[in-house]
């Protein structure tokens, strides 16, 4: 479905959900909300519930406006989770597969409740698994994330 209207403020949730076992292909793309010539709108979501394709794919929002039309659009990429990580000594490596085009920052905390992530590597994706680098200067523990820009 597609929301079209003149402008509004966008915020909530959005809400995916894939029917009769349909999963995208990479770099598919899904117009879901799109404004009138000359409408705009304000905000994005604050939170996607759903985007997780079962073929290891996320959907991922991206906004803009163009031609005097702002619109939101799904795209589906490579979901950036860590597929391998080793310590050896003070280094941590982490590997996570990219998507072309897209950017991802890896962040580390040092604890979840409440988490501070701090970033530490922001990469262009190319549609490779990526690795990167982070040495602590204290052998304190880390957790890590990867998210898209």
């Amino acid at each position: 479905d597609q929301l079209n209207a003149t402008s509004g403020t966008l915020g909530g949730t959005l809400n995916v959900s894939f029917i009769n076992g349909f999963s995208p292909a990479l770099g598919d793309k899904y117009r879901v909300v799109a404004s009138a010539y000359g409408g705009f709108f304000n905000g994005s979501f604050t939170a996607l519930n759903g985007v997780h394709a079962t073929n290891g794919l996320v959907l991922v929002p991206v906004y803009g406006y163009y031609a005097g039309y702002y619109f939101v659009t799904l795209v589906a990429a490579n979901d950036p989770i860590l597929t391998s990580t080793s310590h050896s000594g003070n280094p941590f490596v982490l590997s996570f597969p990219t998507t072309a085009g897209f950017t991802n920052v890896v962040e580390y905390t040092s604890t979840l409740n409440p988490a501070n992530w701090q970033p530490f590597a922001t990469n262009i994706g190319d549609g490779t698994i990526l690795s990167v680098t982070n040495s602590p200067l204290t052998s304190s523990n880390r957790f890590y994330r990867v998210r898209f820009q």
